[in-house]
């Protein structure tokens, strides 16, 4: 897994512990933190040392691109998430997500209008919806407290793209029209000392990041703001305590339940919402933790009928598998070469030709789709020409020792052929690497 969240090395964090819920399902899942911890190359010497079944990344981006190469590297499926809203994206990042989701093996996003983005860009690969993992069993117990102000919550980071600055305005103008509120801010960031000199007069608190599970007794209302969502947590969190939501339609807050409002309308359904005084509903369904870690494995699926982790996890070594593809291979070449001299007369010069070539075509059958899990037409014409090169240059070589083994070293014919075999079959590996890798 190639991710640039640092919180799931830590334990004791949300994060991590989806992780454990995760590596409960596999028999191993290594997690690369790139760029902050891990370098491309330390991802790389992995993907060569270890037979991985899916290489996936936690977005479709320079990290989906990392992750693209290591399942190239390790023969691997590549499974690719998206978590964010693709449409809020700049040009060139979109570009790239088109480009390596049309590649991926399969694709998890975390909400229906993130599915609809990603079918929109002509992916043909299974596209599962998981939604993030959120405990809402701790928000539904959390029980109304009495209180005299209207009080509204905003959580999140006080940057940009989540407009903190535009709560306080709807702040200020829901006390124009006599409703006595106040708002808490949740969270921490660059804009913090700007919102701090527009909110000076007002009933605003900064308590910094703090658990939601706290606040949510008194809020009236969960307000956001964000100009784009990749999910929104917070949104999941205040419906499941029953706590109302007013949002743009950003992110997961439409499914989720929350009451949708334009940019230009959100203090109007503020201003509604504080004076009518109902209770938010979970519309979206949070599975348990077993049933969401279960479908989280469900989400490597490569298609309907073949599932990534099954008996893959006992996966065959690569070299292992070169030998049995390249002994297959073997067998017809000796084969062909035994039954066109012994029985049809033929010299065996010509024989040996003769049953090379063939072998070629089980021999790349073989090599390409199992030995390097290249089973996509992707890069097939790049790798059926330069597979032919090795393979032309492989055949005089191998008539050459073959002619020298036999006719100088007076060896059998065909345990020449056996030994030239394995010569040309050990250099050939690390050709063959380089070209279908």
């Amino acid at each position: 897994m190639i991710s640039g969240d640092r919180y799931l090395l830590e334990a004791g964090t949300e994060a991590h512990a989806r992780l454990v819920l995760q590596r409960a399902q596999v028999e191993q899942l290594d997690v690369f933190v790139w760029p902050q911890v891990h370098s491309r190359s330390e991802i790389m010497r992995a993907a060569r040392a270890t037979a991985y079944d899916v290489v996936t990344a936690q977005d479709p981006f320079w990290r989906g691109l990392v992750a693209r190469r290591a399942a190239r590297v390790a023969g691997a499926r590549l499974n690719l998430q998206v978590h964010t809203d693709l449409s809020a994206q700049p040009l060139f990042r979109r570009l790239l997500a088109r480009f390596l989701l049309r590649r991926a093996d399969s694709v998890r996003v975390v909400s229906e209008r993130v599915r609809a983005q990603v079918q929109a860009l002509g992916v043909t690969a299974p596209i599962h919806v998981l939604p993030v993992y959120v405990d809402v069993s701790r928000f539904e117990k959390v029980v109304r407290e009495p209180h005299t102000q209207k009080t509204i919550l905003w959580v999140g980071r006080f940057e940009k793209e989540k407009d903190p600055l535009r709560a306080v305005s709807v702040l200020k103008e829901v006390r124009t029209t006599g409703v006595d509120a106040k708002l808490v801010m949740l969270g921490s960031g660059m804009l913090e000392s700007e919102l701090r000199q527009q909110s000076a007069g007002l009933s605003v608190e900064f308590p910094g990041w703090q658990d939601t599970v706290r606040y949510l007794p008194t809020a009236d209302l969960v307000l956001c703001t964000s100009l784009h969502e990749s999910w929104g947590a917070s949104i999941v969190e205040a419906l499941a305590a029953g706590v109302p939501v007013v949002a743009p339609d950003v992110g997961i807050a439409k499914e989720a339940g929350a009451t949708i409002a334009s940019r230009a309308e959100l203090t109007g359904k503020v201003i509604e919402t504080l004076r009518a005084g109902q209770r938010g509903e979970l519309k979206l369904f949070i599975p348990s933790a077993e049933e969401w870690a279960e479908r989280w494995l469900g989400t490597l699926i490569n298609n309907k009928e073949e599932p990534v982790l099954n008996a893959l996890r006992v996966r065959i070594p690569r070299p292992v598998r070169y030998i049995v593809s390249g002994g297959t291979a073997a067998v017809v070449n000796i084969g062909i070469l035994f039954v066109l001299t012994h029985f049809a007369g033929i010299w065996y010069l010509a024989s040996s030709v003769i049953a090379f070539l063939v072998a070629f075509f089980v021999s790349f059958i073989l090599q390409r789709t199992w030995t390097f899990d290249q089973r996509t037409t992707d890069g097939l014409a790049r790798h059926t020409s330069l597979y032919f090169i090795v393979t032309t240059v492989n055949t005089f070589v191998n008539t050459a020792l073959v002619f020298s083994f036999v006719e100088y070293a007076h060896i059998w014919y065909i345990a020449a052929q056996v030994i030239a075999g394995a010569l040309i079959a050990f250099a050939s590996f690390f050709i063959y690497r380089k070209i279908f890798v």
